[in-house]
């Protein structure tokens, strides 16, 4: 690139070339792990426009602690986007595991905070769900089958279940998925026993309100 010779101002200036003012920087390793602990980023799912602190106002009364919410810049952050800065990565952490969360009747997708962006688009296209796997036999109780059941909801998070200890059962094994926000849940299925006898399963979703559920049961 050719250097310009300009003016402004009557005096006389030298523009520089792009490899003459280009400059190399890092991101910084503290900053970047405190952002990874104490922020989320979300999108309200609606045609409504939400401002930053209605949605504050509902998000500190969740978990009743303090969150700093800010709209996110850019296009690629699109509409009803936000930043949500929490003073204690326990809360974000919480947060994040024990949705799905609703703003004002208005389903709130939530993400982990990740380096880069504003560079590159986030998909907010799934929602966190813990699913409960009910009248599934003892003898099935296992690891495996919770992860194999827990897949027909979506990707499987975290299983709930020590196989080693009983006592700890309860009547359901409880799976967390997440689950794309554009596909109809799977709400039951059927396997066969031993003896060749089909048994029905159900699968029972937690917090799934009237607006969820009329967003995922009506798709079909």
């Amino acid at each position: 690139m050719e250097e310009v010779v300009g003016s402004a101002g009557g005096k006389q200036g030298r523009c520089l070339s792009l490899n003459e003012v280009s400059i190399s920087l890092a991101p910084s390793v503290v900053t970047t792990n405190v952002q990874s602990k104490l922020c989320l980023f979300g999108r309200i799912l609606s045609s409504r426009t939400f401002i930053d602190k209605d949605v504050e106002q509902t998000c500190s009364n969740m978990r009743k602690t303090r969150v700093k919410v800010e709209p996110t810049e850019g296009t690629l952050a699109g509409s009803n986007t936000f930043r949500f800065v929490f003073e204690n990565g326990s809360f974000s952490k919480r947060i994040l595991e024990h949705g799905p969360w609703c703003v004002k009747g208005e389903i709130l997708v939530l993400l982990s905070w990740s380096s880069g962006f504003g560079v590159k688009e986030l998909a907010f296209n799934s929602i966190r769900f813990w699913v409960q796997i009910h009248f599934l036999p003892l003898d099935y109780y296992s690891r495996v089958n919770a992860n194999v059941l827990g897949a027909l909801a979506g990707k499987v998070v975290f299983i709930e279940l020590d196989e080693a200890k009983p006592v700890t059962w309860k009547h359901w094994i409880r799976v967390q998925v997440q689950v794309d926000v554009n596909r109809p849940l799977c709400c039951d299925c059927y396997f066969k026993l031993a003896n060749g006898d089909n048994k029905w399963i159900q699968l029972k979703y937690e917090k799934l309100g009237e607006e969820l559920r009329s967003l995922y049961l009506d798709h079909g």
